[in-house]
């Protein structure tokens, strides 16, 4: 059996969504996994080892610039999945243009979300079987298990698994390749940070502005890290992770607070990402790729969420990995919207002094020592 996954993006919502892969692998004996995605998280799903071909389109690209070559870039897509001959195709996305595609991958049975349950109403079009949220079940990837067992139930009756031992180990925990780490670790070396050193890895970039925490927070977090570890005669560093100008800026201003301590990391590539978020001690972040991207690599993650719920988004910890979440305590949160006129009260809503505890937590007891590749007596991985 061939399996065509079609889900194009956010780099969280597909990191959501990869516990199907291993559910559909464990319940479909010899099935073959396909996922079409977006060109810039390509390669990030080629790392993963039951994921036997990835296949991209770039519809950012075509957005941006409208030419003839596009039209033919279209139709290559869609010969290559119609020449796979899909048994299923699988449409997490629920958006008009992944339903475009998975209409035309000449699929024969089509599986999406129901009327209810998509995005944009036309992707209903694209598909033949409907698969429905249950009520009650608010975390995104509990919901997609859920979805992905009913599937496998569809065509393996009572020979699927159950819901708690998915749970449980759904999640395949990726490494990035050799080359990529050892040129990071050699890049942490020539910056004179010694092997034994803590690293706490910082995002405080996102989309949405209602998501970011406040530039005060991140400050007085890094603060009570340095003084802290400082007191204990431990060494620290604080890495902080920015993609384009506009956290460049912020970062800056966050490296000015203790120039000394504090790092700037460009993520560049995803891989290179990856392979810099891979070697440090717990991520902090708001609800935005890079955190989700840690948590996939099994890092300690600690999250902070305002607009968008923990509930449903947070990643869940498990016997190898603890990952924190903390929900804004004001009352309208999660409000899901990506401007509000309370912004600047709600960004000062999580105390930083309740992250830098739960930081603690996660330095001291965020892996299971033994369980994971490279851990070390303090429960904290290391870099070297």
């Amino acid at each position: 059996m061939k399996i065509l996954v079609v889900k194009l993006s956010s780099l969280g919502d597909i990191v959501h969504t990869l516990p199907v892969v291993d559910i559909f692998v464990h319940n479909l004996p010899g099935v073959r996994i396909h996922w079409l995605v977006e060109l810039r998280f390509a390669d990030l799903l080629r790392l993963h080892p039951f994921i036997d071909r990835v296949i991209s389109v770039d519809t950012r690209g075509w957005r941006k610039r409208f030419r003839p070559q596009m039209l033919k870039e279209i139709s290559s897509v869609i010969k290559t999945l119609r020449r796979e001959h899909y048994d299923l195709v699988v449409d997490f996305q629920g958006n008009s243009k992944s339903g475009f595609f998975t209409l035309f991958s000449g699929g024969i049975a089509r599986f999406g979300w129901s009327f209810d349950d998509v995005r944009e109403w036309p992707n209903v079009l694209a598909t033949n079987r409907k698969i429905r949220f249950l009520p009650g079940v608010t975390s995104i990837r509990e919901r997609l298990i859920m979805a992905a067992l009913e599937i496998c139930r569809s065509l393996a009756g009572d020979r699927a698994g159950s819901p708690d031992f998915l749970y449980r180990n759904a999640l395949s925990p990726l490494r990035p390749p050799e080359a990529f780490i050892e040129r990071q670790k050699r890049r942490l070396k020539s910056l004179g940070i010694p092997p034994e050193a803590l690293i706490v890895g910082l995002q405080p970039g996102t989309t949405w502005e209602t998501k970011r925490w406040s530039l005060e927070g991140w400050k007085t977090l890094i603060e009570l890290l340095v003084h802290h570890h400082e007191a204990q005669s431990r060494d620290i560093r604080i890495v902080v992770f920015w993609g384009n100008d506009e956290e460049f800026s912020v970062a800056c201003y966050l490296k000015n607070a203790t120039p000394d301590k504090v790092l700037l990391w460009r993520g560049g590539g995803l891989i290179d990402l990856a392979s810099g978020i891979y070697l440090v001690d717990v991520m902090i972040g708001p609800d935005t790729g890079p955190v989700h991207l840690a948590a996939l690599l099994g890092v300690p993650t600690v999250s902070i969420y305002r607009a968008t719920g923990a509930r449903r988004n947070a990643p869940p910890s498990d016997n190898v990995t603890k990952h924190i979440a903390l929900q804004s305590p004001m009352p309208c949160s999660p409000c899901l919207k990506k401007s509000c006129p309370e912004n600047s009260f709600c960004e000062t809503s999580v105390s930083p002094y309740l992250v830098f505890r739960c930081t603690l937590d996660l330095l001291t007891h965020g892996t299971t020592t033994g369980n994971v590749p490279g851990t070390n007596g303090r429960g904290c991985r290391g870099w070297k």
